[in-house]
């Protein structure tokens, strides 16, 4: 990166382009600026994200009605089946999955710290009886 805008600060048609007596960018700045630039490109994808997503819905809602329609029950059914999936209405068997390995897991620690505190006081115990 930085040979490049090294190379590029000298092209007057270059975004990188610094007049006479301007100071080169620093490693730093250079640095601020590709981290606000990848800031940009994630919103940007966000947003472009949303956009598809919202035409893809828009467009299964067209090819329900047609099927609707014509009487196609099992198209439209499909079609209902696919847009609920894309706007993730649908459990997803992997989050199921790891949501239970979760509560089990902590059941787990409990179980764990429910010994290590019986077997504290049966030590303990047995230090005061002897």
């Amino acid at each position: 990166m930085r040979q490049n805008v090294a190379e590029s600060e000298g092209d007057a048609d270059s975004p990188w382009f610094r007049g006479e007596g301007v100071a080169t960018l620093s490693d730093r700045q250079l640095r601020r600026y590709v981290a606000a630039a990848d800031r940009l490109l994630v919103a940007d994808l966000k947003h472009t994200a949303d956009e598809q997503r919202k035409r893809h819905v828009a467009k299964r809602r067209v090819l329900f009605a047609r099927a609707m329609k014509d009487g196609d029950l099992r198209t439209a059914l499909a079609v209902l089946q696919d847009e609920a999936q894309l706007l993730g209405l649908y459990p997803n068997r992997e989050d199921a999955v790891m949501r239970e390995l979760a509560r089990l897991r902590e059941e787990m620690d409990e179980l764990d710290a429910r010994d290590a505190r019986e077997a504290a006081e049966a030590r303990t115990a047995n230090a005061n009886k002897g």
